[in-house]
Parts: C-alpha cells; sequence; structure tokens
C-alpha cells in the first residue's frame, strides 16, 4: 500500500471522510473496489449532478442510479421507478407513433404479449438486452429507449451477482434436509507408516 503524507490530502476530503456515516463509508468502499467501467460510470454520473441545466428530476435519476450501481439502498420518494416510467412512457408513445400493437411488437420480438405489456405497465425494469431487441424490432437507437444504455449493463450485472449468492427454495430446502439427517460413522484403521530407506 502506497503511502502518503497528511498534508496531500486536502482538509476538506479529510473533514469529509471523517464525518461519514458507516453507509458512506461503506458505499465509497464499493466505489473503491468496483471495476474501472463502474467507477467510470459513477463519475460521469456525479458530473451530470454538477451541471447547472440538470433538472431536479435528472439529479434524483443520478442519484438513485448511482446507489444502485454501487449496490445501496436510496430513499428518493417515487424517484425509484422514474427510469422504468420514463422508460414506459417512451416504449408506449413509439408504438403510438409507430401504429403497432403489443401483439405485433411481441412478434417482431420473439415474445409473448403479456411480457410487452408488463414493459409498458412499469412491472419490471428491463434488462439491456431487451432495450437491444426492443429498438430493432422499432428500428430505433437503444438510446431512445434508455438513454443510460450503458449503466443498464452494470445493473444487469449486479442483479445477476445479487442472484447468485442466493439460494433457491429448492437449494434451501435440501440443505435443511442434509443439515437434519444422521451423521455417517465410518470405521477407520490406522495404516501402517512407511519407513523410507537412506
Amino acid at each position: 500500500m502506497a503511502t502518503i503524507e497528511l498534508n496531500e490530502v486536502p482538509l476538506e476530503a479529510l473533514r469529509a471522510l471523517l464525518a461519514m456515516s458507516p453507509a458512506q463509508r461503506e458505499l465509497l468502499k464499493r466505489f473503491i473496489e468496483g471495476s474501472s467501467e463502474v467507477q467510470a460510470t459513477v463519475r460521469r454520473l456525479c458530473a451530470d449532478l454538477e451541471r447547472e441545466q440538470a433538472t431536479d428530476q435528472e439529479k434524483r435519476q443520478a442519484i438513485s442510479t448511482i446507489f444502485a450501481v454501487l449496490g445501496g439502498r436510496v430513499d428518493c420518494g417515487p424517484i425509484g421507478d422514474t427510469d422504468a416510467t420514463s422508460f414506459a412512457d417512451r416504449l408506449s408513445q413509439l408504438l403510438e407513433s409507430k401504429k403497432i400493437t403489443q401483439e405485433e411488437l411481441a412478434d417482431r420480438m420473439g415474445c409473448t404479449q403479456s411480457a410487452v405489456s408488463k414493459l409498458l405497465s412499469r412491472g419490471a425494469r428491463p434488462r439491456r438486452g431487451t432495450i437491444l431487441k426492443l429498438a430493432a424490432a422499432l428500428q430505433v437507437e437503444p438510446r431512445v429507449l434508455w438513454p443510460q444504455l450503458e449503466v443498464l449493463g452494470i445493473l444487469d450485472s449486479v442483479s445477476d451477482f445479487l442472484a447468485e449468492q442466493e439460494l433457491t427454495v429448492e437449494q434451501a430446502a435440501a440443505l435443511d434436509v442434509a443439515s437434519r439427517s444422521p451423521s455417517i460413522n465410518v470405521r477407520t484403521r490406522e495404516l501402517p507408516s512407511r519407513t523410507r530407506n537412506s
């Protein structure tokens, strides 16, 4: 680990670090330990927060996305589903302007009409692959549907990682059964030791 002189650290940064709550320190740790892609995305979103022309909704959306990327939780009121709401509104407007029905879009994408309906009802955050399929089916750029497309890939990775950390119901049941079964006694005997000739 590199050593650093105390006078090399800006006093404001040191004060901010000392004033952090444990939850804030955990988010900072996740940022530092994150991949270069995660760090670049968080830096870009922080720059978006500092833009003078950024609206309050854009700022809340950026904060929500930063917390989601870092695996934290934030209460931004109803903004928690802003991305999904905006996406659903954009998708609905595109379907209407192109005069495409849910059934027709489902056929183009190779999915069911109920899956398209779920996307339109804000019932799910779409995965990056779904956005790409939708864009191809609607013949639009993916960013028309979801402007922060690179963030979706990161959120998908975080979601996949967290899903891998949880046991399925079947796995939990099998583990429970295994833990309750009596241990097996195996009789062993000591083997004679070998002597080495020098």
